[in-house]
């Protein structure tokens, strides 16, 4: 009898162990499996939201460990989105620490069909704020004035430089609901949402930049559903809140091109799309705004045509530009966003612009035209955030093995002249948000 029960019970015991042995194959306990006992520090890079290799938008987050070069997983916004945004600001009159808020975007589902990318417009209105003491975001009371994704943003200092605007952010531009919008906002830290009124122009894809007076200068961007990009340019002053047309145009109309403040002052202005109807061709040309005559002036092209690039100003003074796409696009925009690379697709190089020379040279002392591949991933709709050793470049899509544009889950760092790959986040993302964590 006891020989019988030996055996149920070692029969049991096997099973038990079975059961946790797929239970470890299933949900293996690793570092990812642990990261929601980490918090961030300051200066983790926070990624939230973003289309996942499904197309569908996420609600998940994770911080980037500028000490461990690892994702880790934090809690999640109250919201699926993408196309969202996210800045930290300082210390305003009203608050008394830093805050890190995470706005915009579309709960739509992003169809991926070869080369072609389309969405439904924007519907996210939410602001969250995000809590790094805790690892969880809070649903913030205020709303935005507008739902929009695409859109341009700007935070503006907590030093009391800006009088009206300290610590809040500017939001213009952008594709709502009923189609692109002229429509500015400040997200304010005591939740409150101010209306800083229209733009002279409506604009998707624009850029947007804080100059050293306090204001803002937002260039170019696609104006209508008919898909025409501009060339013109405007001031927002937040001292009035009023929006100047600038008598002075860009070079060239651009949309999906990148405008960096320099260390001097002016502003580079790079790449993009051109075009009307729809019809949209790829840009190699860059030129810099003078805040003092309110001009623009070209300068040295590019190596080779880039738009939805990324733009990092770097400790020397000069301006990292990587990744992005190449080639002309097709581009409507009326009901939703859809975009058709039609020649070209994610690329892997980047270049530097040097001040100085007011010219492009390939990166990493390489050289070529097109300059060759220098990142480990083509990357487009990533993000691209500035830390302590470099510049964290985080997913976006590529191309899969198919041929399709997909969403990736790998990132590199940009450092002494080179890309080295980091930890993989732990969800792939595209069109995801990026800042750094006070």
């Amino acid at each position: 009898m006891n020989s019988i029960f030996n055996t149920i019970r070692n029969r049991r015991r096997a099973i038990v162990a079975l059961i946790a042995i797929a239970i470890t194959l299933a949900c293996p306990f690793s570092a990812s499996a642990r990261s929601h006992l980490s918090l961030s520090v300051s200066g983790d890079v926070l990624i939230s939201g973003g289309i996942t290799n499904n197309g569908s938008p996420t609600a998940t987050a994770e911080f980037f460990s500028v000490s461990s070069n690892e994702f880790f997983a934090t809690g999640r916004m109250h919201i699926a989105r993408s196309g969202l945004q996210s800045q930290t600001v300082g210390v305003t009159p009203e608050t008394t620490v830093p805050q890190t808020f995470i706005f915009g975007g579309s709960k739509a589902r992003v169809r991926a069909i070869g080369l072609t990318l389309q969405q439904a417009s924007a519907n996210a209105i939410v602001i969250e704020r995000y809590d790094s003491s805790k690892g969880v975001f809070d649903r913030y009371n205020a709303h935005m004035a507008l739902p929009r994704t695409l859109f341009a943003s700007v935070p503006f200092p907590g030093d009391f430089s800006v009088t009206d605007l300290d610590g809040h952010i500017l939001v213009v531009g952008g594709m709502a609901k009923g189609g692109i919008t002229a429509l500015g906002e400040a997200i304010d830290p005591t939740n409150i949402e101010d209306i800083t009124g229209n733009m002279n122009v409506p604009r998707m894809f624009a850029t947007g930049t804080l100059l050293n007076d306090g204001t803002v200068l937002v260039t170019g961007g696609i104006t209508d559903s008919s898909g025409d990009v501009t060339d013109t340019a405007e001031l927002f002053d937040p001292s009035t809140f009023n929006y100047t047309e600038l008598s002075s145009t860009m070079t060239v109309p651009r949309a999906g091109h990148t405008a960096t403040l320099l260390d001097n002052g002016t502003v580079l202005i790079a790449g993009g799309l051109t075009g009307t109807g729809g019809t949209l061709n790829g840009l190699k040309s860059a030129e810099i705004y003078n805040p003092i005559s309110q001009t623009f002036s070209a300068v040295g092209n590019l190596s080779d045509d880039r738009s939805f690039q990324t733009a990092s100003l770097l400790g020397d003074g000069t301006v990292l530009i990587a990744g992005g796409a190449n080639g002309d696009a097709n581009v409507v925009t009326s009901k939703s966003f859809k975009i058709t690379l039609v020649s070209g697709g994610p690329v892997n190089n980047a270049e530097i612009y040097n001040p100085s020379s007011q010219s492009f040279v390939c990166a990493g002392g390489s050289s070529g035209t097109p300059c060759p591949p220098i990142m480990n991933a083509g990357r487009l709709f990533d993000t691209a955030t500035t830390v302590a050793d470099g510049v964290l470049f985080a997913g976006g899509f590529g191309l899969s093995n198919k041929g399709t544009l997909a969403a990736q889950n790998t990132a590199e760092l940009y450092a002494n002249g080179q890309f080295v790959p980091v930890g993989n986040m732990i969800e792939a993302r595209a069109l995801q948000s990026a800042c750094v964590l006070p």
